[in-house]
């Protein structure tokens, strides 16, 4: 007879929440758990733990294994893609950036000033280069004197001298049609150079940083360290392949043996002096790019006596 509350499941009079958990499942362990776990691993019971491990077991480890080294080498695919697309897209970019120091606008009444300018250049350059220097001895006329050109003076005289003045002293046999500009900078101790090419309707810039030195014979040489497309370092040898291209000049021609210089298989000047009319030779001792300014430092020689 029971004399307390019933405890049975199946009697209704028992309540039952409606919220309660299911009994929990028991879970049957692995036969190779059961083996491992009262197994001590002794070199002599390792192989019975791996004998009891089912074939089904080892399949499905294969398997998993398998789709998981297709898996990485999907996203290793998939990761090498994007890597090489953004690459791609940040060297196009560069490519077809305009160098740090181009200026992008020109200013207002640009086009005037840059002929008055190019035409001051000149004057000047050719007043400098034919003074008579001061001085009773020919040692006091030979001192060392400096002239200084700016980056835009420069630039001013490249752009409406170079063309015509190119042609007539034989660098190119005609001015590049693609070739709309083409500017200098100062700074660092580098000459650093650039050309604008314009194509249908789109532009690129190639650059080049130059270095000057003065050898032990008096040779000035004039050389190529680096080169861009755009903003993208490119080698030197592909730049000035390039330019070889857009000159198209003879191989016996002064854009050439430039060239050549470019390229350090040659100096740019044997002889860095150049002869005046009255027979003095102006001779270049140095060159100094700092500031966007050259500063270049040269003497005067009087001219050798005339043997009787």
């Amino acid at each position: 007879m029971q004399t307390g509350p019933s405890t049975d499941p199946a009697d209704p009079s028992v309540a039952t929440p409606a919220d309660a958990d299911p009994p929990a499942r028991r879970r049957h362990p692995h036969p190779a758990a059961r083996v491992i776990a009262h197994t001590h691993f002794r070199p002599g019971r390792l192989r019975r733990v791996i004998a009891v491990i089912h074939w089904r077991s080892l399949a499905r480890l294969v398997h998993w294994r398998t789709l998981s080294f297709r898996r990485r080498l999907a996203a290793a695919l998939v990761i090498l893609f994007a890597v090489g697309a953004a690459a791609g897209l940040l060297g196009w970019t560069l490519a077809r950036a305009r160098p740090g120091w181009w200026s992008a606008v020109a200013p207002p009444g640009a086009a005037q000033r840059t002929a008055e300018v190019a035409v001051a250049v000149e004057n000047g350059l050719t007043t400098l280069l034919n003074d008579k220097r001061p001085g009773g001895t020919a040692e006091q006329r030979a001192a060392p004197w400096s002239m200084t050109l700016d980056a835009e003076s420069a630039n001013a005289w490249l752009s409406e001298r170079l063309p015509r003045w190119s042609v007539s002293q034989g660098y190119a046999r005609r001015w590049p049609e693609r070739l709309a500009d083409l500017r200098l900078d100062f700074r660092d101790g580098v000459i650093h150079v650039a050309a604008r090419l314009v194509s249908g309707g789109s532009e690129q810039f190639v650059s080049a940083a130059l270095s000057a030195a003065f050898d032990r014979d008096g040779s000035l040489w004039l050389t190529a360290d680096s080169a861009a497309l755009g903003r993208l370092p490119v080698p030197v040898a592909w730049a000035l392949r390039a330019a070889a291209a857009e000159l198209d000049a003879p191989a016996d021609s002064e854009a050439a043996r430039l060239l050549a210089a470019l390229r350090a298989e040659r100096p740019l000047l044997r002889d860095a002096s150049l002869r005046l009319p009255d027979g003095r030779r102006v001779r270049i001792l140095a060159l100094r790019a700092d500031g966007h300014r050259l500063e270049i430092t040269c003497t005067t020689e009087e001219p050798a006596p005339a043997r009787r």
